[in-house]
């Protein structure tokens, strides 16, 4: 009975196909499974309405291991056996074949960076450095790019997260440098944000909090602090920052965050000399609670292989550690259309400067001291950005993880050049393996990819 009926995954359940093995996304159970090149086959042919019997015939597969993995899969319940061919109309949480139109749809903001000081009560070696970047530099402090001209002043800062507000944008990130180097400042902008009415507001920090005013601050206005971190030991945190024993005054405010019940999380962030310390610095930090924890790294464009021959630590963290979010369908359909890391952002510098995200500093397409951001934003060079999706980036429109794949176009770009290259992925599509690091891939089995 089963041999001669045909087989399709479930609605939610979509078959995406790589250079030679494939995956399935879940978006109800938010799993991803990656199938050996045999099983691609497999659904494929299913996925095309070929019955079962056909395919074992034209495969030359034992019947048993086909239909094995086809029962695997209905358990999941991620597919079902059907007595004729069936066309399934497949779930979508939109329409995504909107933004494909001949006449431009308006942005849609989602999050706003806004640089509020470039001034720093510490001194981080990688600051201002032009042959550093890094993995999640949108979540981080930075103090430059410095180049000549005036700060933005606060009434211009307002009138921007205004403009912002007015555009539909919901989110707010403040960075700095230290942020609360001028309290002032700080206070005005943020009071104004929270009556404006955006939902979320982050601020990215060192946590050296200069007076009781700051904790104020962020309190009064259900602000999410994000602190950027190192390894909890104090000769590396004041060999990073210059300063002395900055990380007894960090963990007093942490400590004093969580006292008042505020919720904060943490980008940790290492580089090259500290990689050793970093698993035992994320227990330490875990425990704090935070509501989520990054673990970033700093990239040196002097670092490639060591004299053995071996990828040096950082970049084996930024090739080999590759971690897949769980899926859903915003995040699935998001990728479908965009690019995760660029689609509706917007970051505005100190001096008003108007780029993409904060890592594409020297893509200027504005200042909002000259034009009005639905100006800048009506511009054809903007959209280059915006409509860039997986599909436009070689060679990660063929390959099957595209849908579930976070990687920073900054530090892509930052490495190759373009926007439209990608340099730290081990994964190699001709062969369907992840270079130089062994991992537990899906056979009949089908465990969550993760």
């Amino acid at each position: 009975m089963i041999r001669s009926s045909y087989f399709r995954l479930r609605p939610e359940c979509y078959f995406v196909k790589g250079v030679k093995r494939s995956a399935i996304y879940n978006l109800f159970a938010g799993d991803m499974f990656s199938l050996q090149p045999m099983e691609t086959d497999i659904l494929g042919r299913c996925e095309k309405n070929e019955s079962v019997d056909a395919i074992i015939r034209s495969i030359c597969v034992p019947s048993g291991r086909v239909l094995d993995f086809l029962q695997c899969i209905e358990k999941k319940k991620m597919g079902v056996f059907l007595e004729k061919p069936y066309y399934v109309e497949k779930y979508r949480d939109r329409n995504i074949f909107r933004h494909k139109s001949y006449r431009r749809n308006p942005p849609e903001l989602k999050i706003g960076f806004i640089s509020m000081a470039y001034q720093c009560t510490l001194n981080c070696w990688f600051c201002l450095m032009r042959d550093v970047s890094r993995r999640w530099g949108c979540f981080g402090c930075n103090i430059g790019p410095l180049r000549e001209g005036t700060y933005l002043t606060t009434q211009e800062i307002v009138d921007t997260i205004s403009q912002l507000h007015a555009m539909g944008c919901h989110t707010l990130v403040f960075r700095g440098g230290d942020v609360f180097i001028d309290i002032k400042k700080a206070s005005a902008i943020i009071q104004r944000a929270r009556q404006l009415g955006f939902e979320n507001i982050f601020l990215v920090t060192h946590g050296i909090f200069n007076s009781d005013e700051c904790f104020r601050l962020l309190y009064e206005n259900e602000v999410h602090p994000i602190f950027q971190v190192f390894p909890p030991v104090k000769d590396i945190y004041e060999k990073i920052t210059g300063v002395t024993n900055p990380l007894a005054t960090i963990l007093l405010s942490l400590g004093r965050l969580k006292k008042m019940g505020m919720p904060f999380s943490i980008n940790l962030l290492s580089e090259y000399s500290i990689m050793r310390e970093m698993k035992e610095a994320v227990e330490f930090y875990k425990a704090l609670s935070p509501s989520s924890l990054l673990e970033d790294v700093l990239v040196s464009s002097y670092m490639e292989m060591q004299e053995d021959g071996q990828w040096d630590p950082v970049k084996k963290a930024l090739l080999f550690d590759k971690k897949f979010a769980k899926v859903s369908a915003s995040s699935f359909f998001d990728r479908w259309q965009f690019h995760p890391c660029l689609y509706g952002k917007i970051s505005i510098n100190i001096f008003g400067d108007v780029s993409p995200c904060p890592s594409l500093y020297n893509d200027v397409l504005g200042n909002v001291r000259e034009k009005s951001l639905p100006e800048i934003f009506g511009e054809e060079k903007y959209q280059r950005y915006w409509e860039m999706s997986k599909e436009k980036i070689l060679p990660c429109r063929s390959c099957e993880f595209r849908y579930a794949c976070d990687e920073c176009r900054g530090l892509e770009k930052w490495a190759t050049g373009t926007l439209t290259e990608i340099k730290y992925c081990s994964y190699d599509l001709l062969e369907g393996t992840w270079t130089s690091m062994p991992r537990n891939r899906l056979n009949n089995k089908l465990e969550p990819e993760r």
